[in-house]
């Protein structure tokens, strides 16, 4: 009896020592909450619903699985993902939900990295038990007023500009990534942003915070004079802080879109069961797409193996198979190769470019290497109406262009200075193209 009451006491020393720094973590996270929220029962209550919610999504998904585990054997192309067909060779980059699962974050986030306000997370409770297992289109059930409400909260549409400042603990190097992250954010939508503005009932704060993470959309409404956006400890890199503030301009993640399964395949028994909820699929209630077509490449996605239990088999099949390896945007030891266009398909000289931007990230301490192959449609002296632009280090200034089969014979390799290198391909007539290889190289 006295070893059973001693292995006993063990076990409830171990516990108890265990939960020590996780909930001191917590407690730090928690304090960074209340600049937001009324008072500390209210960031309980919000915690305790996120995690209800999570268990709903991963019960759901659960079923819905088994109930359609059959589709994916049934496919004309191959979707048997225990076969090592599409095996990931790439290391991972920093994992943004493994760094807020460390500090305490993760408690109180859906999928990983947003933190709802109260409103939007109980709007998401009342959505979620209206629907119907059995509705496969869930525009039947629009919810528009959970929506309208609640999801998403747009931010002033450019001339006027999205306020924000940097509080004390971010760094000049953290500065000039989040500088980079909104111009990324300025070339590719209809908004403007504008430093250290005071003269707005809302403006986007910059902290060095618990992990990395951001509230969904607009919370002017709540009352907030600023909303917070962390960039914690890990968490300092172009892709990382891209993602989120796309958060705080109200997108969710790409594969959660409620079109997702028309892009994307799922191989839920290859996730994590502790995080299946990441992978829960939005509604049109609480996810407008506004014609945007599905994009594999964008900075909001998952990439192909994240939350597997084995990293060797692919977790998000694109159903669209060129564009397997473009979910993630992470390089690899192997040559891949990379083939995009931009422009229209009429001969009207526009007065402005329409430009795209893509960048390729290595594991910390590596570089990326590229080697051009080819580019087109037009080729213009002095790059007049189009080119293809390239940037391996110093992100504030041009990079070098290529715009004629004289600048890519040979097909010449350049090396980054970093672990990024930019792409940016600009057109006013025609279509632009480039075609070239990437890969990391230490």
């Amino acid at each position: 009896m006295k070893i059973y009451s001693v292995v006993l006491f063990f076990l409830l020393l171990v516990v108890a020592i265990d939960s020590f720094p996780k909930s001191g973590r917590f407690r730090q996270a928690k304090k960074e909450f209340l600049s937001r929220h009324r008072s500390e029962s209210e960031i309980e209550r919000v915690c305790e619903k996120v995690a209800k919610y999570k268990e709903k999504v991963s019960a759901r998904l659960r079923q819905r699985e088994s109930k359609h585990k059959w589709e994916h054997k049934s496919r004309q192309e191959e979707t048997n993902f225990d076969n090592g067909i599409g095996n990931i060779t790439t290391r991972e980059a920093p994992n943004h939900c493994n760094i807020n699962r460390g500090a305490g974050i993760e408690e109180c986030a859906l999928e990983c990295d947003i933190i709802p306000n109260e409103q939007q997370i109980d709007a998401l409770h009342a959505i979620f038990d209206a629907e119907k297992e059995e509705l496969t289109d869930l525009r039947q059930k629009r919810g528009a007023a959970y929506r309208n409400q609640n999801f998403p909260k747009f931010w002033p549409k450019s001339p006027i500009c999205i306020p924000y400042y940097f509080d004390a603990s971010i760094t000049a190097t953290t500065k000039s990534l989040i500088r980079l992250s909104l111009q990324y954010w300025q070339n590719h939508i209809c908004l403007c942003f504008t430093e250290n503005s005071v003269a707005s009932a809302n403006k986007i704060r910059f902290f060095k915070g618990s992990g990395c993470w951001s509230y969904i959309g607009n919370n002017a409404a709540s009352g907030w004079t600023s909303q917070d956006l962390s960039i914690g400890a890990g968490c300092e890199h172009i892709g990382i802080i891209t993602h989120e503030v796309g958060h705080a301009l109200g997108f969710f993640h790409e594969q959660s879109r409620y079109d997702r399964d028309s892009y994307v395949s799922l191989n839920l028994n290859n996730i994590d069961p502790n995080n299946l909820h990441n992978f829960n699929k939005e509604t049109t209630a609480t996810n407008n797409n506004y014609g945007v077509q599905y994009d594999y490449g964008s900075v909001m996605h998952y990439s192909e193996a994240g939350f597997a239990i084995n990293s060797n088999i692919t977790v998000i099949r694109a159903l669209e198979s060129p564009y397997q390896r473009t979910m993630g945007s992470r390089a690899t030891t192997n040559w891949q190769f990379f083939d995009v266009t931009v422009g229209q398909d009429n001969l009207n000289i526009l007065d402005t470019f329409t430009s795209c931007w893509w960048w390729i990230q290595a594991p910390t301490g590596y570089k990326v290497q590229i080697q051009l192959v080819g580019v087109g449609y037009v080729s213009s002296d002095g790059c007049f109406f189009g080119f293809s632009e390239i940037k391996l280090g110093n992100f504030e200034r041009t990079g070098f262009r290529v715009c004629t089969g004289a600048d890519v014979s040979g097909s010449p390799i350049y090396t980054s200075a970093t672990n990024l290198a930019m792409i940016g391909v600009y057109t006013r007539y025609y279509y632009q193209r480039i075609q070239l290889n990437y890969r990391y190289v230490a």
